[in-house]
């Protein structure tokens, strides 16, 4: 699991929250499992979105791809790997 830990601004879910509690049940997007409230140190209320563990972002992916132009490798993400990632 991962946590997204944000400042919680008015008395309303995030948009964030709204859209991703929409899109739950999509396939192409990463699972948003839990939503709690706490207090940060100062205070104030933070918002903390509870996500499904993945191991690798896109920055992740496109820079590893960068480093394998720079070793003279396939500098090329597979086409299919694309769609994926834009659907």
């Amino acid at each position: 699991m991962a946590v997204k830990r944000t400042q919680k601004a008015g008395e309303y879910v995030s948009r964030e929250y709204e859209v991703l509690n929409r899109l739950r049940d999509c396939k192409n997007v990463v699972k948003m499992l839990d939503i709690y409230y706490s207090r940060s140190d100062d205070g104030k209320t933070a918002q903390n979105l509870v996500f499904e563990f993945c191991n690798k972002n896109l920055e992740e992916i496109i820079q590893d791809t960068k480093k394998k132009m720079q070793e003279g490798k396939s500098g090329r993400i597979p086409i299919e790997e694309i769609k994926s990632y834009m659907k």
